[in-house]
C-alpha cells in the first residue's frame, strides 16, 4: 500500500510517518509496538527529499491544503519547511499523517534526543537525555469531526504507549480546540502529564468582511501612542526611519544590527532573539525565498535602536522576537516600533498580528484580543519518562510556591527588574570586551561581524 493510496476501511486510523532517515529507528519501534498492541497501522517513509516527494507527493499537497483550509498556515506546519528539515537544515522533522475513513489529520513535529530543562524561577535543572516528539504551535492539523479527532488521539496514545519516545510535548494549543479536552486519553497511556496554561495576545488589523482597517484602542490610548511616537522623533531631530526586512540580500545587515542590540540587553544572557549562526541565517534565507520573511529595524540617526522579526503567511504575521537598546528605554523605542509596524502591515493587507505567547505589558496595551492556550508535557512509562515526570512536577511545584511568595510580598516586578538589570550589566560588559577586539567591526553600525 502506497502513502497516496486510498485508505482501507478500518476503525483504527492508518498512519503514514514522514521523516528523514535519522528518525527511522525511533519510528520503527513505534510501528512494531503499535502492531503488537493492535494499534494504528503505520507506514514509514523515511529518506531524503527526493524519496519523500516520490512516495508521498500527493499527501504533501493534501497536508498543505488542510492547513490553509482551517486557517492556521505557519512556518511550523509548512510542508516546504518540513522538506528543508529533511535536507538537514532545521532539526529532525517528523510528520504523522492519519486517515480514518474520509477523515484526514496531520501532526507536525520534531524528534529530539537531548535533556529537558526544568526551571525554578531562573534556576535551570536539566534532566538526563530523553527522546522527545515535540509538536510546535499550529502543529496539530485536523477538522473538528469525531473521526479526525479520534484518529489523532489514537495515534498519539499509541506513540506514548510504545515507549518509542520518552516524552511527548504539545505546545501552544488553544484551550477551546476540541483536542485540548482529550489529552487525558493520551496521557493515560503514559506515566503522567504536566499541563501549563498561558495567554496569547493578538491584534486584528483588518475587518474580515470588508478588509477595512480596524481601530481597537481607546482615544486615550491612541493619543498616548501618537505622543510617544512624536516624542521619539523629536529626540532624534526627526531622523527616524522604519526599515522593512524581506529579501535575502538584507539578512546579513539585519542579523548584525539585531545581534548588536541584543548584546546590550538581558536577552543575551538568555540566548534568545536573533542569532548570528549559520542555521539561523539559513532559516531567514529560506523564508525570504518563500516570500514569508518579515522583519523591521527602527533606525534613529542611522543607528538601529530596535528590531523585530517574524513571518507572514496567509494574512497573519507571527512575531518571533523583538528588542531595543536599553539606553533609550525612556523613549519607548520598542512600543514605537510595534505601533508603526502594526500600521505598516495593515497597509500591506496583513489581517492579523500574533504577538506570540506571554503576558508582557506591551502586548496587553497593543493587543485587541487574548486567547487562552496550553502546553501538555506527557511522559511515557519507562524509567526515563517516569523520572522526568517526577522532576517536572517537583520543580513546577517549587516554582509556583516561589511565585506565590513573591506575589504576596509584591516583589515579582522588583525581582524581575533586578535580574534583568544584572543580565544587562553583564551583557554590556561583554559587549565592551568585544569592542576591544573589533578590528573587523563595521564602525558605522557598531555591529559584530
Amino acid at each position: 500500500m502506497t502513502p497516496d493510496a486510498p485508505p482501507a476501511a478500518s476503525s483504527a486510523p492508518r498512519v503514514v510517518a514522514l521523516a528523514p532517515a535519522a528518525a527511522r529507528a525511533t519510528l520503527e519501534r513505534f510501528a512494531e509496538a503499535a502492531r503488537r498492541a493492535g494499534g494504528p497501522e503505520l507506514e514509514l517513509v523515511a529518506g531524503d527529499e527526493a524519496e519523500i516527494r516520490a512516495r508521498a507527493g500527493a499527501l504533501l499537497g493534501e497536508w498543505d491544503a488542510l492547513r490553509r483550509r482551517i486557517g492556521i498556515a505557519s512556518r511550523f506546519n509548512d510542508p516546504a519547511g518540513f522538506l528543508r528539515g529533511v535536507a538537514g537544515r532545521h532539526g529532525v522533522p517528523c510528520v504523522l499523517a492519519m486517515r480514518a475513513g474520509d477523515a484526514f489529520a496531520v501532526v507536525v513535529a520534531t524528534l529530539e534526543h537531548a535533556p529537558l530543562v526544568h526551571k525554578i524561577g531562573y534556576l535551570k535543572l536539566p534532566t538526563p537525555k530523553l527522546t522527545t516528539l515535540r509538536v510546535a504551535e499550529t502543529g496539530l492539523l485536523c477538522d473538528a469531526t469525531p473521526a479526525a479527532l479520534d484518529g489523532v488521539v489514537a495515534t498519539l496514545r499509541a506513540l506514548v504507549a510504545s515507549r518509542a519516545v520518552d516524552h511527548l510535548a504539545i505546545h501552544n494549543l488553544p484551550l477551546d480546540h476540541p483536542l485540548a479536552q482529550r489529552f487525558g486519553e493520551v496521557a493515560a497511556a503514559g506515566s503522567g502529564v504536566v499541563p501549563v496554561r498561558r495567554g496569547r495576545w493578538r491584534t486584528r488589523l483588518l475587518d474580515p468582511a470588508t478588509g477595512a482597517k480596524l481601530v481597537h484602542h481607546s482615544g486615550k490610548t491612541r493619543h498616548k501612542l501618537r505622543k510617544r511616537s512624536s516624542t521619539f522623533d523629536e529626540a532624534f531631530g526627526g531622523e527616524v526611519r522604519l526599515v522593512r526586512i524581506e529579501k535575502e540580500a538584507q539578512i546579513d545587515g539585519f542579523v548584525r544590527s539585531a545581534t548588536a542590540i541584543i548584546r546590550q540587553t538581558y536577552q543575551a544572557a538568555l540566548g534568545i532573539g536573533v542569532k548570528d549562526t549559520p542555521a539561523y541565517r539559513q532559516l531567514l534565507a529560506d523564508l525570504a525565498a518563500a516570500g514569508q520573511l518579515c522583519g523591521y529595524l527602527l533606525e534613529a540617526r542611522g543607528e538601529p535602536v530596535a528590531y523585530l522579526v517574524g513571518d507572514v503567511q496567509d494574512g497573519t504575521f507571527r512575531l518571533w522576537a523583538t528588542s531595543f537598546l536599553p539606553q533609550h528605554w525612556e523613549l519607548g523605542p520598542g512600543v514605537v516600533l510595534l505601533w508603526r509596524v502594526l500600521d505598516e502591515l495593515a497597509g500591506r493587507g496583513v489581517a492579523l498580528f500574533d504577538f506570540g505567547f506571554g503576558e508582557a505589558e506591551y502586548k496587553a496595551m497593543l493587543g485587541s484580543e487574548r486567547i487562552e492556550e496550553g502546553d501538555w508535557r506527557i511522559y511515557a512509562k519507562g524509567l526515563r519518562g517516569r523520572a522526568a515526570c517526577l522532576s517536572d512536577r517537583a520543580t513546577g511545584a517549587a516554582d509556583a510556591f516561589a511565585r506565590r511568595l513573591l506575589r504576596s510580598r509584591n516583589l515579582v516586578q522588583r525581582v524581575k527588574k533586578a535580574w534583568r538589570a544584572r543580565m544587562e550589566k553583564g551583557a554590556a560588559k561583554d559587549a565592551g570586551k568585544d569592542a576591544g577586539k573589533g578590528a573587523d567591526r563595521d564602525p558605522g553600525k557598531g555591529a559584530a561581524p
